[in-house]
């Protein structure tokens, strides 16, 4: 397996590595780490959603959400919801928080901290996303989904998905939603009505169990981590254009695409936070040891927030070139250095940061 492994002193990063697909194909340009700006110590919690500077975390094991500000890292509210609340996701003025011992949805008003609407959804409920009009969320007892219309707080819709779904993710134009039998089930953002069923190979190994999904618009990613793999998906298409090796199998993984950018956070192996390439695709591993293990991940502009057991993560992505195409020589990045070809279609970044062999 091919590897370029990077030192960044100038920019207080330890290394990267570019792992090339599963198979064979080019190697992508190695590019900086994201940039750790901040870390807060939070309680134990497993799930985040952000509004601009404010994080909304829960699933510590109380019955609360808290908002702490993104700049000093201060709890300034503690908000009582229902049962269990273990997802959480926010529109532009409300956060929206699933509460799964009561199959409830809280709705929270964030001007105010109080809980405006609490909404009835399907059994067992264990995600949720979020867009500009719908809350979408996945009822894994019921194998459904329910459409809440963001405004009213009315349940509009409830769509039936494939076994045991556990993930969902949308990107404004589809939702996807991810289901134990090895299937991703595809719905309209618009109406909620049933678009594809897209089908990923079971590689001997239970898809649902360590699953995560995003959509940068043009590819749905998708993780199976006891197979090891990150699949990456044409929309338009509906099929697998490449498997990705993931830097271990044992754990979780989730993702965020966000700003022109797909993420993935490592709660396995050593953890951390990669930037995933769509072209040539690869995954950057960052193993900068400051950034533990990830449980969520969250983008909000160029800052992506993660959060893992006991802390909050603010990282920065730099001011990077993109990877380059594999048919034509790529253009020299901003920070200065060269491409050079190591023969085919196989070229490496190389400055005096940068130490790289062919």
């Amino acid at each position: 397996m091919s590897r370029i492994s990077a030192c960044l002193t100038s920019l207080g990063v330890l290394a990267v590595s570019l792992f090339a697909p599963m198979g064979g194909g080019a190697l992508a340009a190695a590019v900086a780490t994201p940039l750790l700006a901040n870390q807060f110590s939070v309680g134990n919690f497993t799930s985040m959603a952000v509004q601009g500077q404010q994080l909304w975390l829960t699933g510590d094991g109380s019955n609360t959400v808290e908002e702490v500000n993104g700049t000093t890292g201060v709890v300034e509210r503690i908000v009582n919801v229902g049962n269990s609340p273990d997802a959480i996701t926010a529109t532009s003025k409300y956060v929206w928080v699933v509460n799964n011992g009561d199959g409830t949805v809280s709705e929270i008003a964030s001007n105010s901290g109080k809980v405006v609407n609490t909404v009835t959804v399907g059994s067992n409920p264990v995600a949720i996303t979020s867009d500009a009009t719908y809350v979408w969320v996945v009822n894994q007892s019921d194998n459904t989904v329910s459409q809440i219309n963001a405004s009213t707080a009315q349940i509009v819709n409830t769509i039936s998905v494939g076994s045991q779904p556990s993930v969902i993710t949308d990107d404004g134009t589809s939702v996807f939603v991810g289901n134990g039998d090895n299937s991703i089930t595809q719905l309209s953002a618009t109406d909620g009505s049933y678009l594809n069923s897209i089908e990923t190979p079971a590689l001997n190994c239970v898809f649902g169990s360590s699953y995560s999904l995003a959509s940068d618009g043009v590819n749905l990613w998708a993780t199976n981590v006891p197979c090891g793999a990150l699949f990456q998906i044409s929309i338009s298409d509906d099929l697998i254009t490449n498997t990705l090796p993931l830097p271990g199998m044992y754990g979780q993984t989730t993702l965020t695409s966000g700003n022109g950018y797909t993420w993935l956070g490592l709660n396995l192996e050593d953890g951390g936070v990669e930037r995933v390439f769509a072209s040539p695709s690869s995954i950057s591993l960052n193993v900068n040891s400051n950034i533990g293990f990830i449980q969520s991940l969250v983008t909000s502009g160029p800052i992506v927030w993660g959060l893992g057991y006991g802390y909050l993560y603010e990282i920065v992505q730099p001011a990077v070139p993109n990877a380059p195409t594999i048919s034509n020589v790529p253009a020299s990045p901003v920070f200065g250095g060269e491409f050079h070809s190591c023969g085919g279609n196989e070229w490496r970044w190389k400055n005096v940061n940068i130490l790289t062999d062919c």
